[in-house]
């Protein structure tokens, strides 16, 4: 029987010799599965039932055997794999089973024995590399100058929400961006193309839209790997730094806010005195009027101007103010079930439902009453103006008790914040009334981080708002 003879089928191996390289044999072939298997240690022999090989073999259920001449007895061994080197022993087993039976003597035993260390080697620097990249939670693609992805780290698979199979392979502008061709991101510059043609590192930031809408930032970094003075691999790094680029934003508006705050503070002070004096005379003047004067309505005019200024005067004021909260043990529920009863007779004019879903276990918080209320209000009025007629706003409260935080969260099915103008949301006088001063949620903003807290918000276009408000309890 030749080599040839076998075919494709799973090839019946025993082997002579138990000794540590019989071991690593058996484990190698142990390594491999189906379908790429193929062949299998059936019976080892060895007149010492105490080497290592031996043993493993018995711990694996293969059969053994201490007499060499057993293994010319087996009709369905298709190959020998002499590892002890003893001629006579082998001259034995071939005349016992009389059948032209594919051997590799000792020499050859050991070239086999070398090849199958080095690809052992191999396996474990794979299955080393494997679980570094696991490790690592950025996500790492390893790409071809074609742009072909060739390996995926396993945190990257999670993020991308595909199995192994739809990205290795694929391209990269095809799985990340979902481009035909390597056209590279709407905003920033493709790192892998960089790479290519510049054979150096590079580092770009790109911005992304997710599937439920919300902005999401990745810093991207791409390594070269030059080979023969070529780029023959390309290494992807990329890391969510949306939290990163949130917390930039909100201090650089904690440092406007501040700075704003100042400045209002000193041009309130002057414009009030001389509004009183012009609300004064102008009120005097319209005293003095009869309705049908010429210049009643020139006055009324003036007045209603004037109380209109003084009222930002007194939004710019309290903006400036920043008192310190008046903190006492409150109850939220109590604190939004109050809210809800004074806001929900003036909102259904507009056919606008009004709900509170409160959480039971919500603990007492040392909070303003007076402050949270101003600031519910606020942001019930923004949804009331949001939704125009028809819709739905529901407050809800809840507790999260590995961060010692109560939650109020308040959504409603309004036209939503359109993208552009997310980032102003709470600037001083920004706003997209007709009438109003922009300072409503700015004031809101300060009085929660004043309290310890955060307010923050997600929304759609066309599919509504929700704040959410964190306290600390305590």
């Amino acid at each position: 029987m030749t080599v040839d003879d076998i075919g494709d089928s799973n090839l019946k191996v025993g082997i002579v010799g138990g000794g540590k390289r019989c071991k690593t044999i058996l484990q190698m072939f142990q390594r491999q599965t189906q379908p790429q298997r193929t062949a299998s240690v059936v019976i080892v022999a060895d007149e010492n039932a105490k080497g290592p090989g031996y043993q493993h073999a018995q711990s694996l259920g293969i059969d053994t055997t201490t007499d060499f001449e057993a293994l010319g007895d087996r009709k369905d061994l298709d190959f020998i794999l002499d590892l002890a080197g003893r001629r006579d022993v082998l001259i034995a087993i071939l005349v016992r089973k009389k059948s032209r039976v594919p051997v590799l003597d000792a020499v050859a035993s050991n070239v086999f024995y070398d090849l199958l260390n080095i690809q052992k080697e191999l396996i474990n620097t794979r299955i080393f590399l494997d679980t570094v990249l696991d490790s690592i939670q950025e996500g790492i693609l390893v790409i071809n100058p074609e742009y072909e992805i060739l390996r995926v780290n396993t945190p990257l698979l999670k993020k991308l929400k595909r199995p192994k199979e739809e990205v290795v392979g694929k391209y990269c502008y095809e799985v990340l961006y979902g481009e035909d061709r390597p056209t590279g991101p709407d905003e920033g510059m493709c790192p892998v193309a960089e790479v290519i043609r510049t054979h150096r590192p590079q580092h770009t930031k790109h911005k992304h839209i997710d599937s439920n809408g919300n902005t999401i930032y990745h810093s991207v970094s791409a390594y070269p790997v030059i080979e023969n003075g070529k780029v023959s691999r390309i290494v992807e790094i990329s890391r969510d730094i949306t939290g990163e680029i949130k917390t930039q934003e909100m201090l650089f508006e904690q440092e406007k806010l501040s700075s704003v705050g100042k400045l209002a503070a000193g041009v309130a002070h002057e414009i009030n005195n001389p509004l009183t004096a012009v609300l004064t005379n102008s009120m005097l003047l319209l005293e003095d009027l009869r309705e049908d004067d010429p210049m009643y309505e020139d006055i009324k005019g003036i007045t209603d101007e004037t109380l209109r200024c003084r009222e930002i005067v007194r939004g710019l004021l309290e903006f400036a103010r920043q008192e310190t909260p008046a903190k006492v043990e409150s109850d939220l529920n109590k604190i939004v079930s109050s809210v809800v009863g004074l806001v929900r007779k003036q909102f259904s004019f507009k056919n606008i439902t009004v709900e509170a879903n409160l959480a039971e276990e919500v603990p007492l918080t040392r909070l303003d009453k007076d402050q949270l209320q101003q600031v519910i209000v606020n942001i019930l009025m923004n949804s009331m103006e949001s939704i125009e007629r028809d819709g739905e706003i529901r407050l809800e409260t809840s507790y999260d008790e590995k961060a010692r935080h109560v939650l109020l969260r308040i959504k409603d099915t309004g036209r939503g914040i359109p993208e552009d103008i997310k980032l102003k949301l709470f600037d001083p006088f920004f706003t997209t009334k007709e009438t109003g001063t922009g300072l409503g949620l700015s004031i809101s903003h300060g009085i929660i981080q004043r309290h310890g807290g955060r307010i923050s918000f997600e929304s759609q276009a066309g599919k509504g708002t929700t704040f959410t408000i964190e306290l600390p309890v305590g």
